[in-house]
């Protein structure tokens, strides 16, 4: 088991869109932007860089897709530290006993992946824990199926700007809500939670141990690739069990 624990503080356009009555051949690279041709998008210039996607798609090789989610992840990731930035908040170390508020993250795949959630929420308010959890919802029939209740909030890929930020006003509501700790419980990397995470004004964040991550948690559980997600679970309530703070 590796935990790292840390201490530290914690785009619109009105441009206009002109035809471009000629062809244009070749790659990306090779075709000049015409003078008169002024892109015309929303505040995240989506419809500009769905065109780029789109010619650079035609010449560049199979894994490009991968490449494409790669850039608009760091684009996604610059903007997340400008916002970090702007809004520093205090961390300091929290155990599960002495944390009263909990927020879950998680990514929701299929049925299974709620009742495990429901089950680790249920555990925690059984130790009279005040509980919010917010899902990621990939399939559209599961976001149909689940209703945002009490305990629970769902967003899905609808909710996202072309970089991945997370728009939902459930979203805004649970950054801006100050948890004692704040656990992503997802096992799959997911940008969208890590966007959330970061900007938390949560005390104590935890997540999966990455170099990667060090932007987005406070305390981090090493997760082996034997674990599943029950596995991990029952780890992350171990060690902030067992854990010793300052306070």
């Amino acid at each position: 088991m590796q935990i790292d624990e840390r201490s530290r503080r914690s785009r619109g356009s009105g441009d206009r869109h002109t035809a471009q009555v000629q062809a244009i051949t070749g790659t990306p690279c090779e075709v000049p932007v015409p003078r008169n041709v002024i892109f015309m998008a929303d505040k995240n210039n989506e419809l500009k860089y769905a065109l780029i996607h789109y010619l650079c798609k035609t010449s560049l090789p199979d894994n490009y897709d991968i490449m494409f989610a790669n850039l608009r992840i760091r684009i996604g990731r610059y903007y997340m530290r400008k916002e970090q930035a702007r809004s520093e908040h205090q961390r300091r170390m929290t155990n599960l006993e002495d944390a009263r508020r909990i927020g879950i993250l998680y990514t929701l795949d299929d049925v299974p992946d709620y009742e495990r959630i429901s089950a680790f929420v249920s555990q925690l308010q059984s130790e009279h824990k005040e509980v919010k959890a917010l899902g990621f919802v990939k399939n559209r029939n599961l976001l149909q199926r689940f209703l945002p209740k009490l305990s629970y909030d769902f967003f899905s890929k609808r909710d996202l700007t072309w970089f991945y930020k997370p728009v939902h006003q459930q979203v805004r509501d649970f950054i801006e809500k100050e948890f004692d700790l704040l656990i992503d419980l997802s096992l799959q990397d997911s940008f969208p939670l890590k966007y959330i995470s970061g900007l938390s004004r949560a005390m104590c964040r935890v997540g999966k141990f990455s170099e990667n991550n060090l932007d987005f948690y406070d305390l981090m559980i090493e997760l082996k690739p034997s674990m599943t997600s029950e596995d991990y679970m029952g780890q992350v309530h171990h060690y902030l069990t067992i854990i010793k703070t300052n306070a």
